[in-house]
């Protein structure tokens, strides 16, 4: 797939590099064209206008030196023929032109006649023509295209040699561009291959302890329930922990997209944090550790409400589940220059540093032999992430031996 979007990022590219050259050296060509044709008629003008030659322009070696101008027929090979009022030639004026075959000339002469236009090509001579009506019959002047035809051809294989240097150039940048342009969606389709591959690994445990607690009721189909209760709580334990999975994984999809922020409002932080903490005071207790809170008032604070509840009790849980025999928690919420912080604290032991850049990745888990044990799956603290990423704010960890592992919100 990822090779594919480049190779179509690349194709895309260059179709649309060789539209905008194509367009440029069109434009380029039918600008020089008119050009040149421009050029050529206002010298066969001059022609009509000057019988074929200019007397004071012409160029005198070891006298003053006379500006030819680009118009003028001394630069270019020209030659005029003077018709009657039959059309028949009575003059033909031919300074720099040799005229070998006089028949081939009435050929042209006469193609010009019949032509309706004034101008025009002759395309077999390579000759340009213009004619001017007067009294005594009909004036045709003509011009070689040699050099306008020259001009013209070496543009063409100008153009196309530049336009291939440039698809050459552009093709290897594309190359290099796409595996820049590709690399977020490489990276998001990698992660959406390890999430799905990792969601199928944890649904398949629960899934196959309720499976072998099923076989075991069916092979005891004769039994009290009673009797055995015990492979009914495993299974209903079990259930309950992919229900949750599953709850965690349908949340994540929805913020990947962006979605379930739709109804934010201002909230009193201050109450929500001490309302999601008194229900965990007595599990603190019960587990032998200690609670400390420090929760300024009337802070407030605009966003979703059950998403912002959900990040603390995601916080308090994980503080709780690796918090040391006898630690101590802390809970903090206060407002610096504007920000919210909220940090939550636990003495545990230290996140060693490679881990702590993986924290926040799905199912990822610093001590993978206590996931069975506390129940999680690794996907809390990338909830949490994704919360507070929503909420434009920023999560970040620290831990050492000395203040253990603290997790530090902070909202603008």
């Amino acid at each position: 797939m990822i090779d594919k979007l480049k190779k179509k990022f690349i194709l895309i590219n260059m179709v649309l590099v060789s539209i905008v050259l194509a367009i440029t050296f069109i434009g380029v060509y039918a600008f020089t064209y008119n050009k040149l044709s421009h050029t050529s008629n206002c010298i066969l003008k001059r022609v009509i206008e000057e019988k074929g030659h200019d007397e004071n322009r012409k160029r005198k070696i070891g006298g003053e030196k006379i500006n030819i101008p680009l118009q003028s027929p001394l630069n270019k090979l020209t030659f005029l023929v003077e018709l009657n009022n039959e059309n028949k030639i009575i003059n033909i004026i031919d300074e720099n032109i040799e005229i070998v075959d006089e028949e081939t000339l009435k050929e042209i002469v006469s193609d010009c006649v019949d032509s309706k236009k004034n101008y025009g090509i002759i395309i077999n001579e390579d000759l340009r023509y213009l004619k001017h009506k007067n009294e005594n019959g009909l004036e045709i002047a003509f011009i070689d295209r040699s050099e306008e035809i020259d001009t013209l051809n070496s543009l063409i294989t100008t153009s196309i040699l530049v336009g291939a240097l440039s698809l050459s150039a552009f093709l290897i940048i594309s190359i290099f561009l796409s595996k820049w342009a590709i690399k977020p969606a490489e990276d998001a389709f990698n992660r959406q291959k390890q999430f799905i591959a990792d969601a199928s690994h944890e649904l398949k445990t629960p899934l196959t302890t309720i499976l072998a607690n099923s076989e075991i009721l069916l092979s005891h189909k004769n039994e009290t329930i009673s009797s055995q209760i015990k492979w009914i709580e495993y299974i209903k334990l079990e259930s309950e922990r992919m229900r949750g999975l599953v709850n965690d994984l349908l949340f994540l999809a929805k913020l990947d997209y962006k979605e379930n922020l739709i109804s934010s409002k201002e909230i009193n932080l201050s109450d929500l944090v001490w309302s999601v903490i008194l229900p965990f005071e007595s599990l603190i207790f019960e587990n032998n550790k200690k609670l400390e809170s420090n929760i300024d008032s009337d802070i407030f604070f605009t966003g979703n409400e059950n998403q912002i509840k959900q990040l603390v009790v995601i916080l308090i849980d994980n503080a709780i589940k690796y918090c040391s025999e006898k630690g101590t928690i802390k809970i903090n919420l206060n407002k610096n220059q504007n920000k919210i912080n909220l940090w939550v604290n636990n003495s545990a032991v230290p996140i060693p540093k490679e881990e702590q850049k993986h924290i926040f990745e799905r199912f990822y888990r610093v001590d993978k032999s206590r996931v069975r044990e506390n129940g999680g799956y690794g996907l809390g603290l990338s909830i949490a992430k994704e919360i507070v990423e929503l909420h434009k704010g920023q999560i970040l960890v620290t831990s050492d031996e000395e203040n253990g592992t603290t997790f530090k919100i902070v909202f603008p």
